[in-house]
């Protein structure tokens, strides 16, 4: 591991970022209440169906 390596690690561990918890998931329930919102704005709409 290199110096600049273990000098982000220890200044994640000090500013709180490394025992942090991880931001959840994407749900399939949020993924279908996006995709109804965004069905009247086009090509918005068939571009995130697209991904």
């Amino acid at each position: 591991m290199t110096d600049f390596s273990r000098k982000k690690i220890n200044k994640a561990k000090k500013n709180g970022q490394w025992d942090a918890p991880k931001t959840p998931a994407v749900t399939e329930d949020q993924i279908a209440f996006l995709s109804s919102l965004l069905k009247v704005y086009e090509p918005d709409y068939t571009n995130f169906e697209a991904m």
